[in-house]
């Protein structure tokens, strides 16, 4: 039978008119399952036929396209499923953005940032802590209404840490979790808001992106810890400098220009890549470096040498005594057997002899010819005079004050003396 099309057009408006009440009615369960495969299939097909249904998200209506989503989830229609979060997402609907960016793992980031800039905040969260070196797209006047699992909340706290100026009404600790790296990252961040009155030491850290202030207040809470061994008061300060040039010179931390810090500071640099160095009395370290690794690095920033085996490019020099530098935990001899007018000079030399109850060494008679056999005679635990391997391979010796493998030999696992502490802060 002929239809006019007139009659047609009525027809056919009366029936999305059916699907879109009927669809009205599916939305917020669709919505509410999130996209996932639970979602429900066309199980009354006397209510709404499903070519009404295709009718309705062919002419663009998002919650037919989300109901036919979910349909094809759960026939195990990937290929459909898809198709239709797609069209959902190209209308506009956020969720089906982030739905997408799950199902595709190799356009994961590109449909994450399309969730984030339709305003998704979950997705705003994610995409922004994948991307801490760049402004983060948070719109937070929805965060009182919106519940966030623990995972994306922590997210967001670490967001809001790398960023904090540009959001200061929200702030980060109301956040964070109460784990224990989130309680030595909040000791870290109220050191730095602490103004001391005397400072034995001043630590600028020079960050080359805001993500690294996490880096930059676990390793502060870490050292407070062990210089208030010796009643040391070390002072800290940051400063950004995205536009800082930084890269990696025979697998090390390097920048081309460093900034430029007060006398009294010492500077130190955050960066991506490379490994830690110290140069010119400036650090350079990795921002996934461990807190110990920044401690061996002041170290050298405050007159400490290498205790482990100096690469043979620059063992010679300084053992040799070419190097304008006395280190603060060495001293370096012409093999352990010297005359006895040699250790008297050498005893005058030895950094640490003021806390020395010892005599370094002792008398022996060669030929009838008095020397002084050093490294014996040391008392067990005290400070004295014991071999490192600074200098191996050479003919020099190189001596440490104590026996047991320091920071300074082991940076990872090696013990951090008080005494040691002690002459880090002079």
């Amino acid at each position: 039978m002929h239809v006019p099309s007139s009659i047609y057009c009525v027809i056919k408006n009366l029936q999305l008119r059916v699907v879109n009440y009927f669809l009205k009615g599916l939305c917020l369960g669709v919505i509410a399952l999130s996209l996932n495969a639970s979602a429900p299939s066309f199980t009354n097909k006397s209510t709404v036929q499903p070519v009404a249904v295709l009718a309705a998200a062919e002419q663009g209506n998002v919650t037919a396209q989300l109901y036919l989503a979910a349909h094809y989830a759960t026939e195990n229609s990937r290929s459909q499923q898809i198709y239709w979060l797609e069209r959902a997402a190209s209308a506009g609907f956020a969720a089906a953005a982030l739905k997408l960016s799950d199902l595709i793992p190799a356009q994961r980031l590109l449909w994450l940032e399309r969730a984030a800039d339709l305003g998704d905040l979950s997705a705003q969260i994610k995409w922004s802590a994948r991307n801490l070196n760049e402004r983060p797209k948070l719109t937070l006047e929805s965060r009182s209404d919106l519940e966030l699992d623990a995972q994306t909340q922590e997210l967001l706290a670490e967001v809001l840490l790398a960023w904090q100026a540009d959001f200061p009404t929200y702030h980060w600790r109301n956040e964070a979790p109460n784990s224990e790296v989130w309680q030595q990252r909040r000791l870290g961040a109220n050191r730095l808001l602490e103004l001391a009155q005397t400072c034995t030491r001043d630590v600028h850290f020079y960050l080359t992106a805001p993500e690294h202030l996490v880096s930059v207040y676990e390793w502060i809470a870490k050292l407070e810890s062990v210089f208030a061994r010796v009643n040391g008061q070390v002072c800290y300060r940051t400063s950004l400098v995205m536009d800082l040039q930084c890269g990696v010179r025979d697998e090390r931390a390097f920048c081309e220009v460093v900034p430029s810090t007060y006398p009294e500071e010492t500077g130190v640099i955050v960066t991506r890549n490379g490994y830690a160095n110290t140069l010119n009395g400036q650090v350079h370290i990795q921002h996934s470096a461990s807190w110990r690794i920044l401690l061996h690095e002041l170290g050298h920033a405050w007159g400490f040498a290498d205790e482990y085996a100096m690469r043979s490019d620059i063992r010679g020099q300084f053992c040799g005594g070419e190097f304008n530098f006395q280190a603060k935990n060495l001293i370096i001899s012409q093999g352990s057997l010297i005359s006895d007018n040699r250790f008297q000079e050498f005893k005058d030399l030895v950094p640490w002899r003021e806390f020395l109850s010892n005599e370094m060494g002792q008398p022996i008679q060669l030929q009838g010819v008095r020397y002084w056999q050093l490294g014996l005679g040391n008392e067990r635990g005290s400070l004295g005079l014991y071999p490192a391997a600074t200098c191996e391979g050479l003919t020099e010796q190189a001596w440490k004050p104590v026996g047991e493998t320091t920071f300074m030999e082991a940076a990872e696992t090696g013990a951090i003396p008080d005494p040691y502490l002690r002459w880090m802060l002079e």
